[in-house]
């Protein structure tokens, strides 16, 4: 399997892309932000998840929500973005979405109005709406991610997910 490539496609969406099988899988990650994975989480992680896939035919593409955003461009406008990738770059339909998270949410709205554009759609941990306390959370791991404070970032949604949590900076390390 060779390594996977990554890039910038036509409308500004980032992408990582790996295998070349006939098959065609487009992950839509969660969280704020609009980078694909990368370092650990992409070699250690999404990789090792999606090597069984891309060994059984599929060629997998992580794709980012676009760079440069104007304000406003919600979770629908999103969802046509990805609409549009799948027109113009991958063939006019895929055999699989997988969306994560906030990648979920745009799955639904990518279901809701392009159901030709896939065969199938996997949408993991994504609700309909979040709660204020969600809403708070996000702002707050957007702002730090926007201002290079990844590991900031990182920790604060550790700390969220994993509440009994009590050791002194172990969400800073891992």
């Amino acid at each position: 399997i060779p390594k996977p490539a990554t890039g910038i496609c036509a409308n500004g969406m980032a992408y990582v892309r790996w295998g070349t099988g006939p098959k065609t899988l487009l992950w839509i990650p969660g969280g704020p932000g609009n980078t694909v994975p990368s370092g650990m989480f992409l070699s250690r992680v999404l990789l090792r998840a999606a090597r069984p896939l891309v060994e059984d035919g599929y060629t997998l593409w992580v794709v980012a929500r676009k760079q440069n955003m104007p304000k406003g461009h919600a979770m629908a406008d999103m969802a046509e973005d990805y609409a549009g990738l799948i027109a113009d770059e991958l063939g006019g339909k895929v055999d699989l979405v997988v969306g994560v998270s906030y990648g979920g949410v745009i799955g639904f709205y990518l279901a809701a109005r392009h159901p030709e554009r896939f065969g199938h759609i996997a949408l993991v941990g994504a609700a309909h709406d979040a709660n204020e306390e969600g809403k708070r959370l996000d702002f707050e791991f957007a702002r730090l991610r926007s201002e290079g404070r990844d590991g900031e970032a990182s920790a604060l949604m550790l700390r969220q997910m994993a509440l009994g949590l009590q050791v002194p900076g172990v969400a800073r390390a891992l």
